[in-house]
């Protein structure tokens, strides 16, 4: 289970702005920080988790402020690394490679922070930041230049796509679902940001897809499946396993924990299965225990297994 980490200004009362440059630093890499005029009360915090090769911080952030990628902090950091940035929450100005973007609640886009920028956001921002390693980055988007610093919003497939896959990422631990939702994360980056893609609405994509899916469902069962298994058993990569998923407007991840829910689902309300406990049915369904699987059936089913069962 991936740990979580947590940096908050309300830690340091009267020194929230010196705090917070340093944990940002800590947390993502070297930048010089500082707080708009007139911003408001300084309080910010950061929840950072690991998901498989990238992690995810999520930023609230009560006050304007600006931040500078500049070669000096760029020489500073060990890492060479992409910042795919999704705002929940307010606005942000960027400027970097001599672009100009303005990102507004809902849209996200690419940061290089091997190259200087400068980043304006506005108060109550709040924001989901994922750390993408360039060379893991390198196998889902060989070419990224042109990506950088351009919106990516909902008025492209591939980008809800996108947009959905990041919204679905839980805030507490994950387990080993991490390197699926990284998976998930970079397979869909790579089809919103490319224009030459196969069209997923394909005859061939189609039934690829059909028979992708039914082997989902032989395999659900199994909690160790993975993306990289299903792509072997159609001998496919996993790069194209996802843009498969996309074409049919869904993800791997999204289809997996469907067919897992609709079979937990028969088996509650099936009187054959009266005897058999929550936790039981859980099990044989591949969820961890009866809380995972009561968590993601409250989201889907509004309401509890228990509560399901009682009404059927």
């Amino acid at each position: 289970m991936s740990e979580i980490h947590f940096w908050t200004t309300s830690a340091a009362p009267g020194k929230e702005l010196s705090y917070w440059k340093k944990a940002t630093c800590e947390a993502i890499f070297e930048v010089d920080l500082e707080a708009v005029e007139g911003a408001g009360p300084l309080a910010a915090s950061i929840q950072q988790q690991q998901l498989g090769a990238i992690s995810l911080s999520r930023m609230e952030i009560n006050f304007g402020q600006i931040v500078r990628r500049t070669s000096q902090s760029i020489a500073r950091s060990r890492s060479a690394q992409l910042e795919l940035v999704y705002l929940e929450n307010g606005h942000l100005f960027l400027r970097q490679a001599g672009r100009e973007a303005q990102l507004r609640a809902g849209e996200c886009m690419l940061v290089d922070s091997r190259e200087p920028y400068e980043l304006t956001t506005a108060p109550e921002s709040r924001n989901l930041s994922f750390h993408l390693p360039l060379k893991w980055l390198q196998q889902w988007l060989p070419q990224h230049e042109a990506s950088i610093a351009v919106p990516i919003t909902a008025q492209s497939p591939w980008g809800r796509v996108l947009l959905a896959a990041m919204c679905a990422i839980p805030t507490g631990p994950v387990g080993d679902f991490g390197s699926q939702y990284a998976e998930q994360i970079a397979g869909a980056l790579a089809l919103a940001v490319r224009r030459d893609e196969m069209s997923g609405s394909s005859v061939h994509a189609r039934g690829l897809f059909t028979r992708v899916r039914k082997t989902l469902l032989n395999l659900a069962h199994d909690e160790t499946v993975d993306a990289r298994r299903v792509a072997s058993e159609h001998r496919i990569s996993v790069r194209y396993l996802h843009s498969i998923f996309a074409g049919a407007g869904t993800t791997y991840s999204r289809e997996l924990m469907q067919i897992r829910l609709d079979r937990a689902a028969r088996m509650i309300r099936d009187r054959r299965f009266a005897e058999l406990s929550i936790s039981e049915i859980a099990w044989r369904c591949a969820f961890y225990d009866a809380s995972h699987l009561t968590r993601h059936f409250r989201k889907h089913f509004a309401c509890t297994p228990g509560e399901y069962r009682s009404q059927h």
